[in-house]
């Protein structure tokens, strides 16, 4: 049974529009899913049929973050708040409650490590794509 590399991503961390970095054959660039399938996806802009062993996940970066204008140490609204911070090689989301002007507490939700980790995150929490430029 061939072993999957370390850093390969599963079709069921994928969803369309996130963001991978390609790598065969002397390419090296980053593209978005336009399809998925069990057995390969499908590009945007590279176009074509490619194996998940071709795809790698992009890691975060503060500059990524800058980019996405989400705040890495939170923002805040309403009763409501929510951040990401790095820890220990990855990014910790976490979000914080108010009960009216009081304190209620801060959950630890996920480590993300990956941009596709974030946009899926995001997308699961507002129903919307996160906009982000690479």
């Amino acid at each position: 049974m061939k072993q999957k590399p370390n850093n390969m991503i599963e079709a069921k961390e994928l969803k369309l529009n996130n963001y991978v970095r390609i790598k065969y054959d002397g390419i090296d660039t980053v593209d978005k899913i336009s399809g998925i399938f069990w057995n390969c996806i499908y590009l945007r802009d590279m176009g074509g049929e490619w194996e998940f062993e071709d795809i790698e996940p992009i890691e975060l970066t503060p500059e990524i973050l800058e980019n996405v204008k989400f705040a890495q140490w939170g923002t805040r609204k309403e009763n409501f708040s929510c951040g990401i911070e790095p820890e220990d090689g990855e990014y910790r989301f976490w979000a914080s409650l108010w009960e009216y002007s009081d304190y209620a507490g801060t959950a630890n939700l996920c480590a993300v490590k990956y941009v596709h980790q974030l946009q899926n995150l995001y997308f699961s929490l507002t129903g919307k794509e996160l906009e982000i430029t690479l």
